[in-house]
């Protein structure tokens, strides 16, 4: 066991199950656009969004091969959280209360020092099982 005033680090991998739930998704978006829209350049205008979010999300989130994917965070004691991207710059962040810890998906929503807010998603695929129940006990002792 760590002694309690040092950080913790839980590093994030790609992940095969975010990958699949992220395709699933932006697939039955699809099939509504084009089923619903009566038009094609409708349609068009719908589709591009779509898949541009399906672009960003495959590389933030998924492969995390984009620069300001997240692929660690770190916490300690005094309530401090940290943000590392696969670039190497590293983000001082604030935990909002909207985050949420099951036993098979962890969910963190972080506000930044510069105003923008990030997403960290936790499965058992993308991360060490030890480190995140450690998280999930920390995310329940500090809610109540």
């Amino acid at each position: 066991m760590k002694p309690t005033g040092q950080k913790h680090t839980v590093d994030i991998r790609p992940s095969r199950t975010l990958g699949w739930f992220l395709c699933s998704i932006h697939l039955i978006a699809l099939t509504v656009v084009v089923y619903y829209s009566l038009r094609l350049p409708i349609c068009l205008l719908l589709i591009l969004p779509l898949y541009l979010s399906w672009i960003r999300g495959w590389s933030n989130q998924v492969l995390l091969s984009a620069d300001e994917a997240v692929v660690s965070v770190e916490w300690g004691s005094n309530g401090a959280w940290a943000l590392i991207e696969r670039q190497g710059r590293r983000t001082e962040a604030q935990l909002m209360e909207r985050s949420f810890a099951a036993p098979w998906l962890t969910l963190l929503s972080f506000s930044c020092q510069t105003g923008v807010r990030r997403y960290v998603i936790l499965l058992s695929d993308n991360s060490d099982t030890d480190q995140v129940r450690r998280l999930r006990v920390r995310l329940r002792l500090n809610s109540s």
